[in-house]
């Protein structure tokens, strides 16, 4: 008969270690201290982001008012530019009869300014209706008022110890 041998059994090392603190309340305030750090870095954050939402919005109209103001500079028609101050020494005088027809001319740009005008505030109303209520309405932070709750509450710790 063969002899079986017996495995030795492999003794663990006792998992666990006591460590002596020697000022335990000392640590355990900054420990505490620094959770309160961390809750005012966090109440940075959430301010960052808020800040870049309404720069965001602010940006989105910025770009708006720059394509309209470049569709209306090509509306514009070359007629329409001052002229150069050559041509001005060059320009005749304005008779009565021309005087009548320049009124009509100058009431019908008029009435077109005014078309443009109307167009451009509906244009401004429609992108301002585009834009997030996030500008209208405060931004609602749940967490941030979770930390100011938790930053008092460590407060209150540290004060007691």
């Amino acid at each position: 008969m063969a002899i079986k041998k017996k495995s030795a059994k492999k003794e663990k090392p006792d998992e666990s270690i006591h460590v002596r603190l020697d000022n335990p309340m000392m640590i355990r305030k900054e420990n505490l201290s620094l959770a309160i750090d961390i809750i005012g870095l966090l109440k940075r954050y959430y301010e960052y982001l808020e800040t870049k939402k309404q720069k965001d919005d602010i940006m989105r109209l910025l770009r708006a008012d720059v394509a309209e103001i470049k569709r209306i500079a090509r509306e514009l028609d070359v007629e329409e530019l001052p002229v150069s101050a050559g041509e001005l020494m060059g320009m005749k005088t304005i008779e009565k009869h021309d005087k009548i027809e320049l009124k009509a001319k100058m009431n019908a740009l008029k009435s077109e300014e005014e078309r443009r005008e109307e167009k451009r505030r509906e244009e401004l109303t429609v992108v301002k209706a585009q834009l997030p209520k996030a500008k209208k309405e405060p931004i609602r932070l749940q967490p941030r008022d979770k930390l100011e709750t938790e930053l008092e509450e460590l407060k209150n710790l540290i004060s007691r110890m």
